[in-house]
């Protein structure tokens, strides 16, 4: 199992690279901070018909009061609204504007870019498995994470 550990934290390292997040940026052709795109992102994935703070802090994996900065400042950029909720007027609903739909499509454009560009020199079907060993995988996490 250590080369698998290994393999992960080389992984997390290189994902979270200086080199590739200024490739991201590139590609993306604005300046922006992905805890930006990560939150926008956790908009749309979230699923709910009122998500709010809170549930955008459990799929961010960080603390109500970091989901709630990253809220403010994407409020403030124009990428995100905050509406009362229709259910309980004491909660807001975290929507996103059209400026935040748009900046998210084109982020997800340049993640698939990306993924293209890493992935070239790999056969059809290594990627395939590649990617199932991956959600395979990612679902061990989760059903970890979901265990008392």
């Amino acid at each position: 199992m250590e080369h698998v550990d290994l393999g992960l934290t080389r992984l997390h390292r290189l994902w979270e690279s200086p080199e590739i997040k200024r490739r991201f940026l590139e590609l993306l052709g604005r300046p922006v901070e992905l805890s930006l795109v990560r939150t926008l992102r956790a908009i749309e994935r979230c699923g709910l018909d009122e998500p709010g703070v809170s549930d955008l802090a459990g799929l961010l994996n960080v603390d109500t009061s970091t989901a709630s900065r990253f809220v403010e400042q994407a409020t403030a950029g124009g990428y995100v609204r905050r509406d009362p909720s229709e259910r309980d007027r004491r909660r807001c609903v975290v929507r996103l504007t059209g400026r935040g739909a748009e900046l998210l499509a084109a982020a997800n454009v340049v993640r698939a870019t990306l993924l293209e560009e890493l992935l070239s020199g790999w056969p059809d079907e290594d990627v395939a498995a590649f990617s199932a060993l991956l959600e395979r995988f990612a679902d061990s996490v989760a059903a970890l994470e979901s265990r008392p």
